[in-house]
């Protein structure tokens, strides 16, 4: 930051931006420009950012799910950003999701249930089972289970829990009891 910055810096708790401009007879781009400059976050960065945890997902995570990791580890950006950075790097979720426009009552009592058997199988299939071909019992076992335990239970964050790894809120469950 420029030297006016800085000063700013030091005293815009006691007194306004504004007021200090007007008594030093400052221009008032300075500040901001310098204080833009040492916020804004290159594209570059945050893209590199967006194929790390789409990567590390296995094209698993879209949009939503990523905003949100760059959210957990201190980035300030928007989700509408994120999918705009996506799209220019021609990635996304290898998960499509189906709309069910006419949910029973006993299918909204499950949506509400987190450990629900119908929506993991569902999203097993959509996040390994359909990306695979496995040629004997043995692969196919030893590739499910390695997708529950490595990803699904300790990586994965779910929507549906406040988008935390069934992990992280089984630990808390047990801080708290």
């Amino acid at each position: 930051m420029n030297e006016i910055a800085t000063f700013i810096e030091k005293y815009k708790s006691e007194y306004t931006v504004k007021l200090i401009y007007k008594v030093l007879k400052f221009p008032g781009s300075p500040y901001y420009k310098a204080l833009v400059s040492t916020t804004f976050k290159s594209p570059k960065r945050i893209k590199v950012q967006i194929r790390k945890i789409w990567v590390e997902s296995k094209s698993r995570y879209g949009a939503p799910k990523i905003h949100k990791a760059l959210i957990n580890g201190g980035e300030k950006i928007s989700l509408k950003r994120v999918q705009r950075y996506m799209a220019d790097m021609d990635i996304c979720s290898i998960v499509v999701k189906k709309f069910n426009h006419h949910l029973s009552r006993s299918a909204l009592k499950e949506k509400d249930n987190i450990i629900n058997n119908k929506s993991f199988h569902s999203v097993l299939k959509k996040e390994e089972v359909n990306h695979h071909k496995y040629y004997d019992f043995n692969v196919a076992r030893k590739a499910i289970f390695e997708y529950i335990e490595s990803w699904y239970n300790r990586k994965r964050i779910h929507g549906s829990i406040d988008y935390m790894t069934p992990q992280a809120v089984h630990e808390a469950a047990s801080v708290t009891s």
